[in-house]
């Protein structure tokens, strides 16, 4: 039996919600180039990611935009490594010179400054 949609009811977050029926469906991280739905709106992102002579590239746009499903893409398609940049600190020594690396959230405000300086000199 289900609740009226005006009760009070846990979903599966533990989070109690008023009138939405939470289904226990599965999640998968799909972050592969055949997952990505191509629109106009990401289409010049899409060609720049397809474009070898790119080596470096900046995606910006708002939160759930695509840009972190677009980074797993390069770093994928450039034998690279996708690292957020909350990693980078860690990683940076283990990192050959020649290796594609993509750094996701590096706009963030408390970002490192001196890894990303580290990494791109």
């Amino acid at each position: 039996m289900t609740a009226p949609l005006n009760e009070r009811t846990p979903n599966v977050t533990g989070k109690t919600v008023i009138g939405q029926l939470a289904f226990d469906l599965p999640v998968s991280h799909a972050v592969r180039r055949e997952d990505f739905f191509a629109s106009p709106a990401n289409a010049p992102a899409l060609a720049a990611l397809s474009d070898p002579a790119n080596r470096r590239l900046m995606l910006l746009g708002p939160h759930g935009a695509g840009k972190t499903h677009l980074a797993h893409i390069w770093a994928e398609a450039n034998q690279g490594r996708h690292l957020d940049l909350t990693d980078l600190p860690a990683a940076l020594p283990d990192l050959a010179p020649d290796v594609a690396i993509v750094i996701d959230n590096a706009d963030d405000p408390g970002r490192d400054e001196a890894s990303l300086f580290h990494l791109y000199n």
